[in-house]
Formats: structure tokens, C-alpha cells, sequence
């Protein structure tokens, strides 16, 4: 549940990898559907984001709300701890997250992108609902 989330957030908020094993459950509004983006991992290490302009809020659809609410019950938490990992320590991002992404890749067989191309994805995903809205519309 914990990567799947993970992969869900990273789709549906465009958001870097460090940016989403940065996130505390201070950063996730479930009354509003809003991840607030303040912060980023790099090389392990919690730090300012990467410029001025990726300190964000963004909204997030129904569905992958309802997982990070998943995720947060199961979890023994506390406001400042991280969303994807233990305590105040977000999960590896090197190994753990890149190993289980290669290997989901491989069990349902659709070509290899790289974790980063999420966002990419999720530009895509925008352009289509921005083409479906205008094209109901007319």
C-alpha cells in the first residue's frame, strides 16, 4: 500500500521523487484535497526545494486522497512524520523505491521509463483532461 500510494502521488501531483519522500502529514490537507510542496529530499538529506518556483500546493483527485487516508490509519503517526517511510525517515530512494518500481515494470511487462518521467506522465495526463473538458464543451 505504502508504494503504491507513493506512485499514485507522484502521478497525480507531478511531484519529483524528493519532493514526495520529503512530505510530512503537516503537508496533506484531506479537508481541502491539498499536498503543500516545502521541501525535498537530496542525497538523503531534508532541504529547501530545488528553486523558488516548486513551493507549491496542489490539489489532488479524490481517489488518491483517499489512499494517503489509507496509508495514515495504518500508520502510528504523528504530524511532523513522513508520509512515505518510518517515523521521520522516508524510505530509500535509491533502492527500495527504484527496486520495487523495476520490478512492478516487469511483472505487468510495459516499457521501462524512469521514476522522474511521472511527471512527465502527469503533464500528459493534464493536457488530455484540459482536450476532453473542451471537447465536451463545444
Amino acid at each position: 500500500m505504502l508504494l503504491q500510494t507513493f506512485f499514485m502521488v507522484l502521478f497525480y501531483g507531478g511531484l519529483r521523487k524528493g519532493e514526495a519522500l520529503a512530505l510530512t502529514w503537516n503537508d496533506i490537507d484531506f479537508d481541502n484535497n491539498i499536498i503543500d510542496i516545502n521541501k525535498t529530499v537530496y542525497h538523503g538529506r531534508i532541504t529547501s526545494p530545488k528553486n523558488e518556483s516548486s513551493v507549491r500546493k496542489i490539489k489532488m483527485p479524490q481517489h488518491t486522497m483517499n489512499l494517503l487516508g489509507e496509508l495514515k490509519l495504518q500508520s502510528k503517526i504523528k504530524m511532523d512524520y513522513v508520509v512515505f517511510g518510518a517515523f521521520k525517515d522516508h524510505i530509500a530512494a535509491h533502492t527500495t523505491i527504484d527496486r520495487y518500481f523495476h520490478q512492478y515494470i516487469e511483472q505487468v511487462e510495459i516499457k521501462r521509463i524512469r521514476i522522474h518521467d511521472f511527471r512527465h506522465s502527469h503533464a500528459s495526463y493534464l493536457i488530455s483532461l484540459m482536450t476532453f473538458r473542451l471537447s465536451v464543451s463545444v
